[in-house]
């Protein structure tokens, strides 16, 4: 029998990262809010690109079905642009309260943008573009606060 030394031991897990905390724009550090700025004026301009990209598409439509589907689609990015504008406004001036992002998060956005605005209006690409949009809108999503869970019924304010 041969005798094997022991190898060294492992390194104990790290922790996990603590939950991030909802925070309002006067909580917010300096950079935390040119963070959320970034994201928001990124998820923005995704939205916009991808408007941009779905006019497009529906102008060249060849039939009235793909003409309304993609106008469809132009419309929906609108909307969300102005969600978006809700959203930020919401936070900035009403005291709603995000999850900070980090540099990371933010990069992510922007990525989608630089991909988003490199892909050809072109019918071959409409689930593409359709897919860096929800993947954006997603991250920024993230970035919203969970809502306070309403009073059970009777232990609400007293009316």
């Amino acid at each position: 029998m041969t005798n094997v030394a022991p190898g060294p031991t492992p390194a104990p897990a790290p922790a996990p990262a603590p939950a991030p905390t909802p925070k309002s724009k006067a909580q917010c550090t300096g950079e935390e809010a040119v963070h959320y700025y970034a994201a928001y004026k990124s998820a923005s301009q995704l939205c916009s690109t991808a408007e941009a990209k779905y006019e497009t598409l529906a102008s060249e439509a060849l039939t009235v079905a793909a003409r309304n589907h993609y106008s469809a689609e132009a419309l929906a990015a609108a909307r969300d642009v102005f969600l978006l504008d809700n959203e930020y406004l919401a936070w900035s001036t009403e005291g709603a309260l995000i999850l900070p992002p980090d540099a990371a998060t933010v990069q992510k956005i922007l990525d989608g943008v630089t991909a988003l605005s490199a892909t050809i209006a072109q019918d071959a690409n409409a689930t593409r573009i359709g897919s860096l949009l929800a993947e954006g809108l997603g991250i920024f999503a993230k970035l919203s606060a969970p809502a306070a869970a309403p009073a059970p019924a009777g232990q609400g304010a007293a009316a």
